[in-house]
């Protein structure tokens, strides 16, 4: 369901669904112990949302204690993370395992 929120929202261009859709994918991963997907995804959708200045979440599925741990755990996943563009992660994601 993450990854069919992330395509939806990528192929409508609604950026700031995508933004979270993206997140909730990362959150997906680490639940499942994909922790060099979840540090990836989930810092490229922490730095968009800082680009764009985009505090609000339609869903809060990170904590900011989740972000901070990934971060500091993961500093240069999670530097690779946060350089790529929105639609960079968006791919990654949906390769991922557009089954979610």
């Amino acid at each position: 369901a993450a990854h069919h929120a992330l395509r939806t929202a990528a192929e409508a261009g609604l950026v700031l669904i995508q933004i979270d859709a993206l997140e909730t994918v990362a959150v997906v991963a680490a639940a499942r112990d994909d922790h060099d997907s979840a540090v990836t995804l989930l810092a490229a959708a922490t730095a968009e949302r800082e680009r764009r200045g985009y505090r609000g979440r339609l869903t809060t599925p990170a904590t900011e204690g989740l972000i901070e741990q990934l971060a500091s755990a993961h500093a240069d996943a999670w530097t690779a993370g946060a350089a790529a563009s929105l639609e960079e992660a968006t791919a990654r994601a949906l390769a991922s395992g557009s089954t979610s």
